[in-house]
């Protein structure tokens, strides 16, 4: 994985994670640069352009921050009302 898909797989982390649980991207952001030891979010950027790459020990670290945190359908990409949007689908017309 390139340095710059580990930057946008981390973002998309922050992004689920800040969906999830109702809180600003760049809160989310910061939170898991915090997870990998980054004053915040533009330092972890700054750092990344000085040739800095997350490990596969810090890009698990990250996923497991998110994972513990978002419910089973924010970890797969499936949008909030999806796990009951089916039934508007499969409800029967009563009219």
């Amino acid at each position: 994985m390139t340095e710059a898909n580990k930057l946008s797989s981390l973002k998309l982390l922050a992004k689920r994670y800040a969906r999830a649980n109702r809180i600003t991207l760049h809160q989310a952001l910061d939170l898991v640069a915090g997870k990998l030891e980054f004053a915040s979010w533009t330092k972890l950027v700054s750092a990344s352009k000085r040739d800095w790459i997350p490990t596969i020990e810090q890009m698990a670290s990250a996923e497991a921050l998110v994972a513990t945190d978002l419910p089973a359908y924010f970890r797969l990409g499936i949008p909030k009302q999806w796990p009951t949007a089916w039934r508007t689908l499969i409800t029967p017309n009563m009219a």
